[in-house]
């Protein structure tokens, strides 16, 4: 039998596949290969009190539905039974025609990995133990393999994006990424510009902007980072880059996975998210915003000044605005351009470095059972917890 390594699960989520869904856990190990875990054997599914199965086998498809023994119990002590289903959509259609029924439920408004994870004491760190195969987007693949709690420290890459655009027409004239590497080196700092020629070895220079953005989805692959953040990245940064992508039919493929990463706009109290197979999108203003310093406002450069003692790269002439000093630059001066992008996404590291916020949000990942994407949300976390 394979030794047991120990990694953090960066993303979890559903398959669904052949009519089967599956568990997928995404993340790094601790000897810094990546890993993803398909878990085959489990099923989607909720509890039911056992004294309300007969009532309950009545409202559900039976050639769907499966019932079987279960050690749960609700908190006032009645023995429970677990129904489960080959899909999560047959298992939400279940929960629906037993709620409808006026039959409680438990479990069923929550997601099936996080069940998943939540049944075995999983808190983002795992043990792994089976055999492997090496995969497209990750260096190891276990298919069903053993699963233990681990209390690993993890240590992840954070890549910092910066872009910078024309307002009038969204185009994006530059992107910059600066990585921090898990044992905290600084391995990547480059910027990716169109429409000039630059002489410098920071700057990768292209033709049109579809090669920009076909770069911004290379580099993204070939950096392989587990975390990306910005600030502002989710609500700007990244918006705008898919809005291009899909502008020009680039599948926005940066994930470690086929599936195209998605940006998911504010829906009534849930504030807009990013989903990239793999990794996890962690908007750097947010973060600082939960922690427990305060600022006179959250712009980038005031934070810099009062975390770090020093800021941004000055454009602005007088009684120019930041968007004319934006434009003006990129035609007259782009090496100065170039400068001013990077150090943004060179600061936000500085910043997070200097907080500590990526090490806190690990922490409460681990602590509360929560993912990264949510570790600040104090419902989940209390409801978790």
């Amino acid at each position: 039998m394979a030794d047991t390594v120990s990694g953090f699960i960066v993303h979890a989520f559903n398959q669904t596949r052949h009519g089967v869904t599956w568990i997928c856990l995404l993340g790094r190990l601790e000897n810094g290969e990546t890993f993803a875990v398909i878990d085959t054997r489990e099923r989607p599914g909720f509890y039911l009190r056992t004294e309300d199965i007969d009532r309950a086998s009545g409202t559900m498809n039976g050639s769907k539905v499966s019932i079987s023994p279960s050690p749960m119990s609700t908190m006032d002590g009645a023995p429970c039974v677990k129904v489960t289903t080959p899909t999560l959509k047959w298992a939400e259609d279940a929960g629906d025609a037993c709620r409808r029924a006026g039959i409680r439920t438990y479990e069923a408004d929550l997601r099936f990995y996080e069940l998943y994870l939540m049944e075995r004491e999983i808190h983002g760190c795992v043990g792994i133990r089976g055999e492997y195969s090496r995969g497209k987007h990750v260096d190891r693949v276990y298919v069903d393999p053993d699963l233990e709690r681990s209390s690993w420290d993890p240590e992840l890459s954070v890549l910092s994006l910066d872009i910078e655009t024309d307002p009038a027409t969204m185009r994006v004239l530059a992107f910059s990424m600066s990585l921090k590497t898990p044992d905290g080196g600084r391995s990547t700092r480059e910027v990716h510009l169109w429409g000039h020629r630059i002489d410098d070895e920071s700057v990768v220079c292209h033709l049109d902007e579809p090669a920009l953005l076909s770069a911004f989805v290379r580099r993204i692959g070939e950096i392989d980072p587990d975390i990306i953040t910005g600030w502002n990245v989710i609500d700007f940064d990244l918006n705008v880059l898919f809005g291009r992508l899909d502008h020009f039919g680039i599948p926005a493929l940066i994930g470690r996975s086929d599936r195209a990463a998605q940006f998911l706009p504010i829906e009534g109290r849930t504030r807009s998210t990013v989903v990239i197979p793999g990794r996890q999108a962690l908007d750097a203003l947010r973060l600082v915003r939960a922690g427990p310093l305060a600022f006179d406002d959250l712009k980038l450069q005031t934070v810099a000044l009062s975390v770090l003692g020093e800021g941004k790269v000055s454009l602005q002439e007088e009684e120019e605005t930041k968007v004319d000093a934006i434009l003006r630059t990129y035609q007259d001066d782009p090496l100065k351009l170039c400068r001013y992008c990077l150090r943004d996404a060179d600061l936000v590291l500085d910043i997070l470095d200097k907080t500590g916020m990526i090490y806190l949000t690990l922490k409460r990942c681990i602590m509360i059972c929560i993912p990264m994407s949510r570790a600040w949300t104090s419902i989940s976390a209390f409801e978790f917890l």
